[in-house]
């Protein structure tokens, strides 16, 4: 089932410009990934996407006629956290989402958390990653059709995160549903999303899978440069951004640019690292180069 967005518009009180201005969206079932700089719209986007904004004008259907759509989100933490056992948490869970949990039900669940076991340890005793793992699961009872993960992953090292996604995907694939997550971690959206959305200044401006927004860049390589090197390479024609500690150049032409700056084996030596483009590169050419 998708999710078809027309003509969509968002307003905050005593504001001229548009928060959220979306002409036509649809959003596939799987894996979605919303993208953007802070204050896009990504969390305006969610909130009116679970009917806690109500939209000046547009609609937000499905693509089958008569169907409602149900969603729920998964928040990084909770203060009910600093008093309810793991079991006690999944149980209030159930309750909130009016879904009556049955033994195995709640065992299901804390082995899909890997918290069998720890039924009596409190939540707040529990990892970050055991957390978001927990409420992951939690916001899934009554299979709603739209699940959101607002930036599930920050703060979680990399072993935490990778555990995550694992969790995440092993649900999808068990259930019918839309998942739409926010992150700045441009690795999992690459390696997680089966579509992504751009969003700018309240605006989708890119939508596509990971490989096609990273083929439609046009690159062949992207190069890390020492920025005291910059003045060699501005002359050049390579699109440029001057990160805080190095220069990334994006290359469309190897050909014409090793011919013009070296061979690859000089500019290693002079510091170059060169690598294929990813999202990074997609996140950046879109937002940082037109800052």
């Amino acid at each position: 089932m998708n999710i078809v967005i027309d003509n969509l518009t968002v307003r905050y009180p005593k504001q001229d410009v548009a928060a959220l201005s979306i002409k036509h969206l649809v959003i596939p079932e799987g894996i979605v990934a919303v993208i953007g700089e802070n204050g896009a719209g990504k969390s305006t986007f969610f909130k009116t996407m679970q009917g806690f904004i109500i939209p000046v004008s547009g609609t937000i259907t499905t693509s089958k006629e008569g169907k409602h759509f149900t969603s729920a989100q998964v928040f990084q933490s909770e203060q009910a956290f600093d008093y309810a056992t793991v079991v006690e948490w999944v149980e209030f869970q159930g309750l909130l989402r009016g879904v009556s949990l049955s033994k195995n039900d709640i065992s299901t669940c804390l082995e899909n958390a890997q918290l069998t076991g720890r039924e009596k340890v409190l939540v707040s005793k529990l990892s970050g990653g055991q957390q978001r793992k927990l409420n992951l699961l939690c916001a899934a009872f009554g299979n709603p059709d739209l699940l959101i993960l607002d930036e599930p992953t920050t703060g979680l090292d990399q072993e935490a995160r990778k555990e995550y996604w694992a969790t995440v995907t092993d649900y999808h694939k068990s259930h019918e549903s839309t998942l739409l997550f926010s992150s700045h971690y441009m690795d999992e959206v690459e390696e997680n999303a089966d579509q992504v959305i751009l969003l700018k200044k309240g605006e989708v401006i890119k939508t596509g899978t990971p490989k096609e927004l990273i083929d439609n860049l046009g690159l062949e390589y992207v190069a890390l440069a020492p920025k005291s090197l910059a003045s060699k390479f501005s002359a050049g024609s390579e699109r440029m951004i001057e990160e805080a500690d190095h220069l990334t150049i994006y290359i469309s032409d190897s050909a014409r640019f090793f011919s013009h700056y070296g061979n690859v084996e000089d500019l290693i030596l002079s510091g170059v690292q060169l690598r294929k483009p990813n999202m990074s590169d997609v996140y950046s050419l879109h937002y940082k180069e037109a800052e």
